[in-house]
């Protein structure tokens, strides 16, 4: 909090800029039937800030002026630490506002498909945006587009936002020391194994129909697309 001196930031956010990038390292051998690709963007500022803010609607524009569909947003917001009794945890998974509306949203929908990919023992599902002031994911949630935010299991707020110091014995400061690694690598290896089965799964169905009102038996109809395969 103090500008005039360093701010060493490990686990907001240098930790989820590492698993970000390091996440397609530790994806699982490819088999070369991928009909995405990722890209990773470490975002300037902080997100509760206006350079924050204005980076987050650059790069949501970047995306349209590419022509890119965005198949899901993961956000690494704060995944280093794991420090709490009784550890190892599960990553906490944000998606969605937690209104009612919102539970068939599809950023709903793309939590819910990483935890059936990692499974129940590395997720914990948190059913609204974030617990404070939302997340680089959130620019994406608003615009409609499929956005969830990776955050550690119980953050310590003496190491986030503090000038590095020590008070009454206790040291503030968002050191490198407070890191716990192997937690750290376990996010990581949850985004890519994600990341490596929604870049296998087809494109969704498009021109769904409904009918088979006045009837016994519902009717569903969808146009799909080809089954080529694209690399990239």
């Amino acid at each position: 909090m103090d500008p005039s001196l360093d701010a060493p930031g490990a686990d907001d956010d240098a930790s989820g800029v590492a698993v970000s990038m390091n996440a397609p390292v530790a994806e699982p051998h490819r088999n070369g039937r991928e009909r995405a690709f990722s890209r990773d963007a470490p975002i300037c500022g902080d997100l509760r800030r206006g350079a924050g803010i204005a980076w987050q609607f650059k790069m949501l524009e970047w995306v349209k002026q590419q022509g890119y569909t965005v198949g899901g947003m993961l956000d690494n917001d704060i995944v280093g630490s794991d420090a709490a009794a009784s550890a190892p945890h599960r990553v906490r998974l944000f998606s969605g506002s937690g209104d009612q509306d919102d539970n068939d949203s599809s950023s709903r929908e793309l939590a819910r498909a990483i935890e059936e990919i990692d499974g129940q023992q590395a997720i914990h599902l948190i059913f609204t945006s974030t617990v404070s002031a939302g997340g680089d994911h959130f620019v994406f949630y608003k615009a409609g587009l499929p956005a969830v935010r990776f955050t550690e299991p119980l953050e310590d707020y003496r190491h986030q936002h503090q000038t590095p110091r020590t008070e009454n014995d206790v040291e503030y400061g968002d050191q490198v020391k407070y890191l716990n690694f192997t937690f750290m690598g376990k996010v990581a290896q949850d985004n890519a194994e994600a990341l490596r089965q929604l870049a296998l799964a087809p494109a969704p169905p498009t021109e769904l129909k409904l009918s088979g009102g006045i009837s016994p038996d519902a009717k569903l109809a969808w146009s799909s697309m080809d089954d080529a395969v694209e690399r990239f």
